[in-house]
Formats: structure tokens, C-alpha cells, sequence
């Protein structure tokens, strides 16, 4: 009875949200969408508690390790890379895919860098001790979700707190996972303007892939907590935060359906761009990307 009743209260949510969207600008978020980005608040004022390691010097960037507190519980972790000067900087946030470590984002973090940003590459709650692994399909799976946004809020947090940094021009980059967690963080945190969106599909693979994996009530139970969770939900509240978008044409992670529900998802403005490539996209993509970050925030 409590997930049937569960599930009921967040389709109810759901349908409300979407019937304000069509009614309101995105940048006007109606209360019942206001009740599902509650799920990501936390407390701002809390210590963060931030542990720096050694730095090694690499092309003139300062690139060091660093954990601090998770809201939700256990210790974030991230790469930090820092341009030589004063600054202040403008800051990017980026994210890797589905389990994958920030150091695996090392080589597009530190061109980013080289361009005169601060980069934050921010882990997966699901990718620490103690976690499992995506994709589960369990009934938690939508937690470490909400856990890695809350996360990387509180990484933005640490890097608004910088007096190296421009707090007025922060950028978040997400690939695939990263871009899906990226999608939400885009509809629940007004402090980050510019969003570089890499083979992301909102919740389509998951939905997709589920039934395979569950049965009922299993099934229904995963499903309303994805639903409360899809990036298609919060991506359309961007506004007045730009979004660029970037897929792979002979990406086969997602349904055709999936990536155009995603695209039209997005709220204005927005910039969509398609590559004759597959999910890990290609040269242009990058280069793209790093070309339209630096006409929002600046970089070179």
C-alpha cells in the first residue's frame, strides 16, 4: 500500500508539473515542480569540510585532489585543476559518464583549463565505498542520483566560495551520466548559466532497459522513482540558463524517441548540434563545445 500510494503521489506530481510547464515559462516553476527539486535541498550553511591534496604542476596547471562532506553522507570527491595568476577565473563543473572516475575526464578538464577556467571534475555517489554501482536497477538507484546533484551543488558551493573566481560565470560539462545528472542540476541550481550536454537522453535508457531486468511490483516501484528523477522533467526549467546539447547519430545507448523527447525538452535558449559519431562523439564535438563555452564564460 505505502509504494502504491508512493507512486500515485509523484505520477500526481508529474502530471501537475507538466500541465504548469505548457502554462508558465520555464524561468516561473509551478509548486508542484517546486516540491520535486525539494528532494535536492540541503543545508548551504553546513562546514564543508574540505580536504586538499599535494598539487602537481602539468602545462601550468595546478591539478590536485580534493574530498569534501556529502550532505546526503560519506565524502565527495573531485579533481581540482587551476590556471597559474590571481585570477578571478571563470569555473567549470564537469562530469564523466555512468561509474566512471573523475580522472577519466583529465584530458578535457585540463584544455578547459589551459583556456583560463577553474575546473571541478566531480565524482558519482555510486562510484564510492559502500555504493553500488550504476545500473542497478534497485529501488535505490534513484538516490545516488539525487545524492551526486546534491554533491555537485555543494561543489559549485566551494567554487563560488574562491576569491579567484567570476561567481557569475560558472559552466557545468557532463558526458553521457554527466550529462544526464547535469540535465537535473540545470533545473534545480540558478547559480550555473551554461550547460554543455554530451550524448545525454534523459531518462530513456533507463526506462528502456528496466522492464528487461524487473518484474512486478518491482518494475512499477523503480519507474515512479526514475520519474521523479528525469532529466526531461528539469531540463525544461533551465531558463534563463543556455543549454547546448550534442549527440551522435549512430548512438545506440538511447532511442531515437528518447534523444528527441530530450532535445525538445530543453528549455530556451538552446543550441542542438547532431555528429556522425556514436556515444563518445568525436573531435568536432569537443571542439564545438569548448568554442561555445567560451562565448558564454569567457575562456579562450
Amino acid at each position: 500500500m505505502k509504494t502504491r500510494t508512493r507512486l500515485l503521489v509523484i505520477v500526481f506530481l508529474l502530471c501537475a508539473c507538466t500541465a504548469g510547464t505548457e502554462a508558465a515559462p520555464s524561468s516561473a516553476p509551478t509548486a508542484s515542480f517546486a516540491s520535486l527539486t525539494a528532494q535536492f535541498d540541503y543545508d548551504r550553511a553546513a562546514p564543508i569540510d574540505l580536504l586538499t591534496g599535494e598539487a602537481e604542476s602539468v602545462d601550468g596547471i595546478a591539478v590536485r585532489s580534493i574530498t569534501f562532506a556529502s550532505p546526503r553522507g560519506g565524502r565527495a570527491s573531485a579533481l581540482l585543476f587551476v590556471p597559474a595568476g590571481a585570477g578571478p577565473f571563470p569555473a567549470v563543473v564537469m562530469m564523466p559518464g555512468s561509474n566512471q572516475t573523475p580522472a577519466s575526464f583529465r584530458p578535457n578538464a585540463l584544455e578547459v583549463a589551459k583556456r583560463g577556467a577553474i575546473v571541478l571534475v566531480a565524482d558519482q555517489s555510486q562510484t564510492r565505498p559502500g555504493h553500488t554501482p550504476l545500473f542497478s536497477f534497485t529501488a535505490g538507484e534513484s538516490g545516488e542520483f539525487v545524492q551526486t546533484v546534491v554533491d555537485v551543488r555543494r561543489g559549485v558551493d566551494l567554487l563560488a566560495a574562491r576569491p579567484d573566481v567570476y561567481p557569475h560565470r560558472l559552466a557545468f560539462w557532463g558526458f553521457s551520466h554527466g550529462a544526464f545528472i547535469g540535465g537535473i542540476v540545470a533545473g534545480v541550481d540558478r547559480r550555473i548559466a551554461s550547460y554543455v550536454l554530451q550524448s545525454g537522453g534523459g531518462a530513456d535508457y533507463l526506462r528502456a532497459n528496466a522492464p528487461q531486468r524487473l518484474r512486478e511490483p518491482a518494475l512499477s516501484s523503480y519507474l515512479a522513482g526514475i520519474a521523479a528523477i528525469d532529466p526531461d522533467v528539469y531540463i525544461a526549467h533551465a531558463a534563463p540558463s543556455a543549454v547546448f546539447l550534442q549527440n551522435g547519430s549512430l548512438d545506440k545507448t538511447y532511442t531515437t524517441a528518447g534523444v528527441a523527447a530530450w532535445q525538445e525538452a530543453a528549455s530556451e535558449p538552446k543550441k542542438i548540434a547532431t555528429y556522425q559519431a556514436d556515444h563518445a562523439l568525436d573531435a568536432p564535438a569537443t571542439a564545438d563545445a569548448l568554442t561555445w563555452l567560451a562565448s558564454r564564460i569567457g575562456t579562450r
